[in-house]
């Protein structure tokens, strides 16, 4: 009687298991089916997307837009993240790093993202002059190349309406160029409502990321703010701020690419990690703007720089001053735009930095001394976008010797009243005999006190060498090469000597220094070379 109740209760059981499996099963194909008929027009959409962007010489934008997707489904979070069973599409690049340009609420850029464009820079070690140099000693040409990047302010990023600034005094002149721009030109945004992706405006310009340009057409419709890359057979052109002397040099976006995965490729050429932000077409929407400034580009009036609300930003050089003050005229008075930005807020720096009391709200501790910098940083125009003009953070340290320190002692700090060319008083009076004994035969070179500016694109690519994209900017501004190890960042005390005692070295530090120890950290393993002593340099 056991044995048969025992079947009984088996057969009951294993029934129960076969109408609920069933059940299962219903479930599951009424899901497949729910999301099959979401994703199925979708996928047939895009198809018909991609076809027909074929046909227009798009397909590499909807190949850049796959291959995003793919790679955010991979992230460490995301539903592909790398894993042994990960498509070897997905693992491309999975351990290579380079830093995101997104900012967080401080102006802090503080995460590091996947390398899906990495060059280990095999042939820049392999060309590296291996030739006896003096540590410390820089070339005529290398000088050059260095002072070539001095840059002068612009205007800021802070919680404040557009602003155009100069130094010391008002600029008139960015006053009479707002009469150039008409009032019934507001009228052609404001009527054109009825074709919402219709562009009602637009202006030649340039995209600048960092040392690398792209030239297109910066356009504005009832909703969206979009640029649109100039192509040739299909590939952007894209140009190399670098080279000052011509701001015509123009290279292919894949040349960087031609010699193969590690190679640095041309030596003029925009680096391939660049190019591949460069090589695509964006837009945001209006309603995403924050905040729009001035901004000089190569020592002029000539770009704005565009803030969002998700902490991006992009930098675009207008070289015709009236489409510039156009295009800000017009994005301003567009009624998608949520930001509250106004014409009327031209000021120079000192009025500015005493309206928003700044150095008050420092003083009574509202700021910390890392905001209230980059605040200032703001306020003289400097931009993470452009290299030229990349923001400056003071040394304040000056032991870096001592095995301890004691921060309540004066003497462990810098003098901060006096530029770091100052710093040093016989080096201080070298440079004064040199400014009162120069003189230019031809009359073309004012007197000067230092040979070196404090903060430049090589300075930069100098401290962050080892953090992409920046070690590929030190090839680029190396001619295709690294520079010999000792050049190169490799001890903080030795740095700070040669900047305190060096006859060419004035230069300032870099904000990462105050809060992202990962940039002295080799990542990527590059092959940075040995110094004369014998020591091979990694982190």
């Amino acid at each position: 009687a056991s044995q048969t109740n025992f079947a009984n209760i088996l057969r009951e059981f294993l029934k129960r298991s076969h109408k609920l499996d069933s059940a299962q099963v219903r479930l599951t194909r009424r899901a497949q089916t729910a999301i099959a008929g979401v994703v199925l027009p979708i996928e047939a959409e895009e198809t018909g997307y991609v076809k027909k962007s074929a046909s227009h010489g798009l397909h590499r934008q909807w190949h850049w837009v796959w291959r995003r997707r793919l790679r955010m489904l991979a992230s460490p979070r995301g539903p592909w993240r790398i894993g042994s069973r990960t498509p070897q599409l997905l693992r491309l690049g999975s351990q290579n790093w380079m830093l995101d340009m997104t900012e967080n609420s401080q102006r802090m850029r503080r995460r590091l993202t996947r390398n899906a464009h990495y060059e280990s820079h095999d042939l820049a070690a392999r060309r590296r002059d291996r030739t006896g140099q003096r540590t410390g000693a820089r070339s005529h040409t290398q000088a050059t190349k260095q002072e070539s990047f001095d840059s002068e302010e612009g205007v800021p990023r802070l919680s404040l309406s557009v602003s155009g600034l100069e130094s010391g005094e008002q600029d008139t002149s960015l006053d009479e160029e707002w009469n150039l721009v008409m009032p019934e030109d507001l009228g052609v945004v404001a009527a054109a409502t009825s074709e919402p992706g219709r562009a009602h405006f637009g202006v030649a310009a340039k995209r600048i990321v960092l040392l690398g340009s792209i030239s297109g057409r910066v356009e504005l419709t009832q909703t969206l703010l979009r640029f649109v890359a100039e192509r040739d057979g299909g590939r952007v052109v894209t140009g190399n701020d670098s080279d000052l002397s011509s701001d015509n040099v123009q290279t292919r976006a894949s040349s960087s690419s031609a010699g193969g995965r590690g190679s640095s490729g041309n030596d003029n050429s925009t680096p391939q990690v660049i190019a591949a932000e460069l090589d695509r077409d964006l837009s945001w929407h209006l309603s995403s703007i924050h905040q729009v400034h001035f901004r000089r580009h190569m020592l002029h009036i000539s770009a704005i720089e565009v803030f969002f609300k998700d902490h991006s930003s992009v930098f675009f050089s207008v070289p015709n001053k009236k489409s510039l003050m156009q295009l800000v005229w017009k994005l301003t008075s567009l009624p998608g735009v949520n930001s509250g930005l106004s014409l009327s807020d031209i000021r120079s720096p000192p009025s500015l930095l005493g309206r928003l009391k700044l150095t008050e709200r420092w003083q009574h501790g509202e700021l910390s001394n890392f905001d209230y910098l980059m605040a200032l940083n703001s306020v003289a125009g400097r931009s993470y976008n452009d290299l030229s003009q990349y923001p400056v953070f003071p040394w304040i340290i000056s032991d870096y010797t001592s095995k301890w320190i004691d921060l309540h002692d004066p003497k462990v700090y810098r003098d901060l009243s006096r530029p770091i060319g100052a710093l040093n008083e016989k080096r201080l009076r070298h440079f004064i005999e040199r400014y009162e004994s120069f003189e230019d035969p031809v009359g073309r070179i004012k007197k000067f006190h230092y040979g070196t500016h404090y903060s430049s694109a090589a300075s930069v690519a100098y401290y962050l060498i080892r953090l992409e994209p920046f070690a590929s900017v030190h090839v680029s501004l190396q001619s295709g090469k690294f520079d010999h190890a000792d050049r190169q960042f490799h001890s903080v005390s030795d740095t700070w000597s040669s900047c305190l005692t060096g006859p060419g070295d004035v230069k300032e530090l870099v904000p990462e220094f105050y809060y992202m120890p990962e940039f002295m950290v080799n990542h990527n393993h590059l092959d940075l070379g040995k110094r004369q002593d014998g020591t091979r340099l990694g982190d």
